[in-house]
């Protein structure tokens, strides 16, 4: 069992990636996941996407757990968790 419920990964400032970094990243994922850790994907631009979609990595990814901002997916990190937010910082 991980310490943590919930594991947010931030790509936002990641502008490229390589297989190597993708597989490191499929092999974080599928052991927490697999520990019953949910994980969150945010800001992972267009090229990041892809290289991640082409090495199947989202797969293990919910696409509800996939968002285009981090702040989005920490809110959904929260509400699966049953921590209250608020919503007035967009």
């Amino acid at each position: 069992m991980t310490p943590f419920e919930a594991l947010v990964l931030d790509l936002g400032e990641v502008p490229t990636i390589d297989s190597s970094a993708s597989l490191a990243i499929e092999e974080i994922v599928t052991e927490v996941s697999g520990q019953g850790c949910a994980v969150y994907l945010a800001g992972a631009g267009p090229t990041v996407k892809a290289v991640l979609d082409k090495l199947r990595v989202l797969d293990h990814i919910p696409a509800d757990r996939r968002f285009d901002r981090r702040l989005d997916a920490l809110r959904a990190a929260a509400a699966g968790l049953g921590v209250a937010t608020g919503t007035a910082a967009s």
